[in-house]
């Protein structure tokens, strides 16, 4: 019975050695393999996520599975009936500043000819929010 113990008990200590070191190789190649490494920096991310200026649908794509790419290359296109809703709302957008800029510049204008009448704090109001106008 006693050589079964002992045995039993080379073969525990064995396959937990085993066990161990296979562990200890897995930790390492993980670590070294898994997240290179140099002294200028280290690698994060296998795969990058993008945003477009405009978001939409995306209608082709135009690179393949691991494919590699270079700066400037196209990598997919956006439906562009969502690209002529962008340009047309940002035209309404500044159209309607260029509006608001126009109103407060002429009330400053307005003002400043009756500018004994006012107070001088309403005044410079007025033409502060006519230059903000401006600005913006």
């Amino acid at each position: 019975m006693t050589s079964f113990v002992s045995l039993l008990g080379r073969y525990a200590l064995t396959l937990s050695a085993v066990a161990l070191a296979s562990f200890t190789a897995f930790i390492m190649w993980q670590h070294y393999a898994q997240t290179p490494w140099t002294r200028d920096g280290r690698v994060r991310a296998d795969v990058v996520q993008i945003a477009p200026d405009v978001s939409g649908p995306v209608q082709d794509v135009a690179v393949k599975d691991n494919q590699w790419v270079e700066r400037g290359d196209i990598l997919y296109s956006i439906d562009p009936h969502w690209l002529k809703l962008a340009v047309l709302t940002a035209q309404a957008d500044v159209d309607a500043k260029r509006h608001e800029m126009q109103a407060r510049q002429d009330a400053a204008r307005r003002r400043a000819q009756i500018k004994g009448m006012i107070s001088s704090e309403d005044l410079q109001q007025t033409g502060s929010a006519a230059n903000v106008a401006a600005a913006n």
